[in-house]
């Protein structure tokens, strides 16, 4: 865009000459007070009485002219905007130069006089005007201020007095300051358009720009959706003939090859869920709950589920909670334990060896808020020091090799813990404390609840002395907290076995023996064995009681359960420690009492009583057909099959059912309409059957969805067979026809939408 070709927009060029156009119209009002200033000082009426009448026909005529083109000028621009904007311009010029005329016309009438110095500042004013009315068209600028003023300046050098010669001057010199300042001001008028004009062309592209981006993330949500429901739908056939392979008698191997299978069905249902979360966050639309939950448990939770990973490496993990952290705050508590789970995973691909320690804290915002923060502390060999390595750990789809040279692999879940972490007004980094102490944290700005729950107070482990044999400095610091809150002392031995062994005997002698020894089984597994085999068999020592920290793998170990037999005070905790774990093993053998409520567990009902209820399946995939009635089955239940919506209506007005299992995405008639027939049809009978949806839709907004029309429950595809189990026993207990059925927990019962 150049400013000749904005000179060409006829758009633009009617705004700037409507403007001139309004301005000079009033304009012309001031020159028919000039000439009524004329007739009076001059004599002009009296003296030229037709001249005057003449004069003041031209300049009503040509004023009237220009307030009605004015009031037309819409009209007459649509219809030829170029002519009529030169006949404007002609008529500008007659008026100015009859005006001109008036005004040379009267100064020889008036002579040297103090009212030909009155008309000389009146038509300088006249000129300033005109030049800022017609800033946008300099040549017809220059023609008016020609027209206006040449005339006055030869009528003053007429008079030949000096004092006439010094206005003439003084008038010559104002017309070129105004010829000068017109082409300046023209010049910089349409050089500040061009910019504006660019400024609104970019900004309008933005617009355009942001419309086609909104309608490709509405596709590529769309496509995500649709890639979620594909995928889920022949995983639900998948994994769901695995659940039911396991039970068929397989051998131990053949256990562990299927293990392995379920294991990799689920990791891909975890990409699609990263992926659908990636586009989420891209497009500004992640949701975050809001809930109460246990921020402890929501920790030691995701370290449970990274405890095998880290094993395998021979890697120790351990969450250190500072004091400043309350137990329990509003949040989105899967949104956190997503993070830490994207988090943990590559600094324990990344660490070759030694421990990793969780550290968290919060800092109090105010009374109500609070900023928490996690440190993940790799105390050996992680990530490194490049900083360009460090920053591309955190781009998505980006892959960086590590110190070694080994490939990290693409980084889409750390892109998502950035995003959601910034969702959550926090922030992710990554520093290197020195060569070998690479830190990963995280904030996250959480509101502090008022339902604050304690760790149980008991007075009978308050002096109770411990010794920690073979654990890390990073467990050791954690059961030192731990146990220093129930005012227990505590001594630590690294992994100097006869070290250990003469602690133990030291104390017995000296009548302030050890009351518990808790061994950590890991690099110093055989030493371990050992030494609680000697405590378990000395007299002396006998009375110590023994806790293992043992991996996953190792819990049923034939040693560990030689020993569990012959040790009725040894416990054991898988490690990474949970604080509830250790809490349950100290009060199990120390037989205290627990103060804490346990969940109450109705009696299970029996296969009949499952077989007393009908349950109607709405699936349209055979192959789910079969996974979904085989596990229903499993539970002891009997199911009849429908097609789709349509089918499953039929089949309603046929039998009764006590609960519907309705697929959403099916032929003919989906599981949405179907699902709105039935409850129109209900309302006629005043009956009401539990509908539970069961989609592989797993996207936000689809709960909502589902129950806008009237389902009850979602169960989204690949169903848990638990969660299956939960829902069906909920929902059938509520049945008016069947047997009450209301097994589950009372403390986990799902929620009521």
């Amino acid at each position: 865009m150049n400013i000749a070709k904005l000179k060409s927009n006829r758009k633009l060029m009617q705004e700037f000459d409507t403007v001139a156009i309004s301005r000079a119209s009033i304009l012309s009002l001031v020159y028919l007070a000039v000439y009524a200033y004329l007739t009076i000082v001059a004599d002009i009426l009296q003296n030229y009485f037709k001249f005057t009448l003449c004069m003041l026909f031209g300049l009503l005529i040509l004023t009237g002219w220009r307030f009605y083109i004015l009031l037309r000028i819409a009209n007459f621009y649509a219809s030829g905007l170029y002519r009529w904007r030169r006949i404007f311009f002609l008529m500008g010029v007659i008026h100015v130069s009859l005006f001109s005329g008036l005004i040379f016309f009267g100064v020889l009438q008036l002579g040297e006089s103090f009212y030909s110095w009155c008309l000389l500042v009146w038509v300088m004013g006249i000129g300033l005007l005109q030049g800022r009315i017609w800033v946008a068209h300099v040549q017809l600028n220059i023609l008016q201020q020609s027209l206006l003023l040449i005339p006055l300046l030869v009528v003053f050098v007429s008079i030949a007095s000096p004092s006439s010669l010094m206005a003439a001057g003084t008038l010559g010199l104002f017309y070129l300051w105004l010829i000068k300042t017109a082409e300046r001001d023209h010049a910089n008028f349409w050089q500040q358009q061009l910019q504006s004009w660019i400024i609104q062309e970019r900004q309008r592209n933005l617009e355009i720009a942001e419309v086609k981006l909104a309608r490709l993330c509405d596709g590529r949500q769309d496509f995500l959706t649709d890639l979620s429901h594909e995928v889920r739908t022949p995983m639900t056939s998948v994994l769901g003939m695995m659940t039911l392979l396991s039970d068929m008698g397989l051998n131990e191997h053949q256990q562990e090859t299927l293990h392995v299978a379920q294991r990799a069905g689920e990791s891909l249902l975890t990409l699609i869920d990263d992926i659908i979360d990636f586009s989420r966050i891209a497009s500004g639309a992640i949701v975050l709950e809001s809930s109460v939950f246990n921020l402890r448990k929501c920790v030691d939770d995701a370290l449970e589920t990274l405890g095998p990973l880290a094993h395998a490496k021979r890697l120790e993990l351990c969450c250190l909670f500072d004091k400043s952290v309350p137990m329990r705050v509003r949040g989105d508590s899967q949104r956190i334990r997503q993070i830490l789970l994207n988090l943990i995973s590559p600094v324990i691909k990344f660490s070759e060896d030694g421990e990793i320690i969780i550290k968290v804290h919060m800092q109090l915002i105010s009374a109500s808020e609070g900023l928490l923060r996690v440190d993940i502390v790799d105390q050996g060999k992680c990530i490194g020091n490049d900083e360009e390595r460090r920053q591309l750990l955190f781009q998505a789809f980006h892959k960086a090799d590590v110190a070694s040279g080994r490939s990290t692999g693409a980084s889409l879940g750390l892109a998502i813990c950035n995003g959601l972490a910034e969702a959550m007004h926090g922030q992710i980094g990554l520093i290197s404390e020195s060569e070998k102490c690479s830190v990963v944290w995280f904030t996250a700005n959480l509101y502090l609840s008022t339902q604050q729950t304690q760790v149980c107070q008991y007075q009978d482990l308050v002096g109770k002395r411990v010794l920690i044999y073979g654990a890390p400095p990073g467990i050791t610091q954690m059961l030192e907290l731990e146990l220093n809150y129930w005012q227990m002392p505590v001594d630590a031995i690294s992994a100097d076995y006869d070290q250990a062994l003469q602690a133990l005997r030291n104390a017995a002698r000296s009548k302030n023996a050890y009351d518990l020894l808790i061994i950590n089984m890991g690099y110093v597994y055989q030493e371990a064995l050992k030494l609680s085999t000697i405590v378990a068999e000395d007299p002396a020592l006998i009375s110590c009681k023994q806790i293992f920290l043992v991996a996953l793998d190792q819990r049923n170990s034939l040693d560990h359960v030689k020993l569990n037999q012959s040790a009725s005070t040894l416990s054991m905790i898988v490690k990474p420690i949970k604080q509830i774990d250790l809490q349950r093993v100290l009060n199990e053998i120390f037989d205290l009492k627990h103060k804490a409520d346990t969940p109450i567990f109705l009696p299970q009902a029996n296969v009949q009583q499952q077989n007393n209820f009908k349950i109607l399946l709405v699936e349209d995939n055979d192959v789910n057909q079969m996974v979904e009635k085989g596990m229903l089955n499993r539970l002891g239940f009997a199911a009849k099959i429908a097609s789709d919506g349509c089918q499953a209506i039929d089949m309603l007005h046929q039998e009764h059912f006590d609960l519907v299992l309705m697929d959403c995405q099916m032929p003919n008639m989906d599981g949405y309409q179907a699902t709105s027939r039935i409850r129109q049809q209900e309302s006629i009978y005043a009956e009401h059957i539990p509908i539970i949806a069961m989609t592989a839709n797993a996207v936000d907004g689809e709960e909502t969805r589902c129950l806008a029309v009237g389902m009850d429950d979602v169960l989204f595809k690949p169903v848990n067979l638990s969660d299956l189990e939960s829902k069906l026993r909920y929902w059938l207990s509520q049945s008016k026809t069947g047997v009450d059925m209301s097994i589950q927990p009372l403390t986990n019962q799902p929620t009521l939408h």
